[in-house]
């Protein structure tokens, strides 16, 4: 797309040395491929770290910032998202649940913002809180806040940022209690 050329996807499988079944896994369709790159490159993951709080330590708002930053990103291309959504739920049907359709890019920049605990929380505790965190940002945060509980963008996104903050508090504080002598 870069180089102003209508790709197809085994053009960018071999462009991207995979292989063409590999290429196919993750995209049904050429569309949905290119949904996928247009909202993958409008991204900036270095606006987290930008945003990032002061002090490193304070990693419930650390997680709050990933929240807002995908949220204003999911917001800023809804329109684009829900189409993908739309696609994506559409592919996973026509192959019966069995294609990965996401990628990780949220559990990354969670993982990243949980950096300072992941050495205090045991594996199965980060896991658990490092998955239920990623359930609580992007695409599918914004329609639950905006379709189903019909909040206007500004309460959305706080709200969720404030649910994203009190899990990593509640976790933590669960954590340190059950530490202590």
């Amino acid at each position: 797309m870069d180089q102003g050329i209508d790709p197809s996807i085994d053009e960018v499988a071999e462009e991207a040395m995979v292989s063409r079944t590999t290429a196919y896994r993750y995209f049904s369709n050429i569309h949905h491929l290119i949904l996928e790159a247009s909202l993958a490159a409008t991204l900036d993951v270095d606006a987290v770290n930008e945003a990032a709080p002061a002090a490193p330590s304070d990693v419930p708002a650390r997680a709050g910032r990933v929240q807002t930053v995908l949220y204003e990103h999911a917001r800023e291309n809804e329109v684009q998202f829900r189409l993908f959504l739309s696609s994506a739920n559409k592919a996973w049907v026509e192959a019966d649940g069995e294609v990965d359709l996401r990628s990780g890019r949220r559990l990354a920049m969670m993982d990243d913002a949980l950096g300072p605990v992941r050495d205090v929380l045991d594996t199965d505790t980060y896991e658990r809180l490092l998955n239920a965190l990623a359930g609580m940002v992007g695409i599918e945060s914004l329609t639950m806040m905006r379709d189903i509980c019909e909040l206007d963008h500004e309460e959305a996104r706080s709200t969720m940022n404030w649910a994203v903050q009190a899990l990593v508090r509640s976790v933590l504080k669960d954590h340190l209690s059950e530490e202590a002598p």
